[in-house]
């Protein structure tokens, strides 16, 4: 009788726990329903505000890279390349003004400006004194300073609208 007594109270506990911790269904579908809608929300929000910044940087990265292709020699920029005659009109965007700054620290521990070179909306090569202002990308790239002395430097590429 005893294991009778204690299947019965199995049977009472099974039963009263079915209740506890589940959820409606209707209850459960409006909250997955509401999180959907403000993940589509804020991604909206998001996508209204972000293209306009990310297809500036991506020309900027894309030209970048174009550039650093074109004027490095096995992954080394050697000291002594002329970045004007390096870059054609190919490597850079149509219809925008581009400025090629290379540096590096030199042998007294100081920044080192090695090239600038500028560009016109055509490719042409144009005098620059400054950096403009516009979209940047800059990225680490070794230089060459002399036969067997390589040191880190930085390859910075402005893309901008005007001169």
């Amino acid at each position: 009788m005893s294991s009778e007594m204690a299947l019965s109270q199995i049977h009472k506990s099974r039963s009263q726990s079915v209740g506890r911790g589940q959820t409606e269904p209707l209850a459960a579908l409006v909250a997955v329903s509401l999180f959907c809608l403000a993940v589509s929300v804020y991604a909206t929000v998001v996508m209204g505000v972000v293209p306009e910044l990310h297809s500036d940087r991506e020309l900027a990265e894309v030209t970048g890279e174009r550039i650093w292709e074109a004027i490095s020699e096995d992954g080394i920029y050697p000291a002594d390349a002329n970045l004007s005659t390096a870059i054609g009109p190919t490597d850079l965007p149509q219809g925008q003004h581009v400025t090629v700054n290379i540096t590096f620290l030199g042998p007294q521990g100081y920044l080192v400006e090695r090239g600038r070179a500028g560009f016109d909306d055509h490719g042409a090569v144009q005098s620059t004194m400054s950096l403009p202002d516009g979209e940047t990308f800059s990225r680490p790239i070794p230089i060459q300073y002399q036969t067997g002395d390589i040191r880190p430097g930085t390859l910075t590429v402005v893309v901008s609208d005007e001169a």
